[in-house]
C-alpha cells in the first residue's frame, strides 16, 4: 500500500503533518477492502503517530485493536 509506505516514511522522519493522513488514508483503504492481515501494520503506524501528535486518547484504542487482531491473526 503506498500510502502505507509513504506515511511509514514521513513518519520515521518526523513528519507527522504529511504522515498522519497518508495513514489515516492507508487505514481506511485496509478497513474499505476487509484486509484484516494488514490492519495490524496499518494500526500500528497510525497509532504511533498519533502517539508522538500526542493524540494519546485516538492511539490506545487502535494500539489495543491491533494487538488484539493480531493474536487471532496468529492462531
Amino acid at each position: 500500500m503506498p500510502h502505507w509506505g509513504i506515511g511509514l516514511l514521513a513518519l520515521r522522519q518526523g513528519d507527522l503533518r504529511q504522515g498522519t493522513p497518508r495513514l489515516e488514508r492507508a487505514m481506511g483503504l485496509c478497513q474499505d477492502a476487509d484486509l484484516p492481515l494488514y490492519f495490524p501494520w496499518m494500526a500500528a503506524a497510525l497509532g504511533a503517530a498519533y502517539t508522538l501528535a500526542g493524540r494519546v486518547a485516538d492511539a490506545v484504542p487502535l494500539l489495543t485493536q491491533a494487538m488484539e487482531q493480531a493474536h487471532c491473526n496468529g492462531k
